[in-house]
């Protein structure tokens, strides 16, 4: 995860989730490709121990928050 995150945002750290935006140089289209989306389950682990959540409840809130976020965009680019 430090390496993406250094690579693609040039932060030194290791967060539990990495994006990394797919650009299309000359798209005539709105870019709706969002790109890679890299998750740490280790780091997801760690925040579910922390939170008193077990693994796959944490990993189920970490999926509603990336759809919301994609829906959202989905609105602000087509409506």
């Amino acid at each position: 995860m430090r390496k993406h995150n250094k690579e693609w945002r040039d932060e030194d750290s290791a967060p539990s989730v990495v994006s990394k935006s797919k650009h299309v140089p000359g798209l005539k289209i709105p870019n709706v490709v969002l790109g890679d989306i890299v998750i740490s389950v280790e780091m997801v682990a760690r925040q579910a121990e922390q939170r008193g959540h077990t693994l796959l409840d944490e990993m189920r809130l970490l999926m509603v928050g990336l759809l919301v976020l994609i829906f959202l965009l989905l609105y602000v680019t087509f409506c």
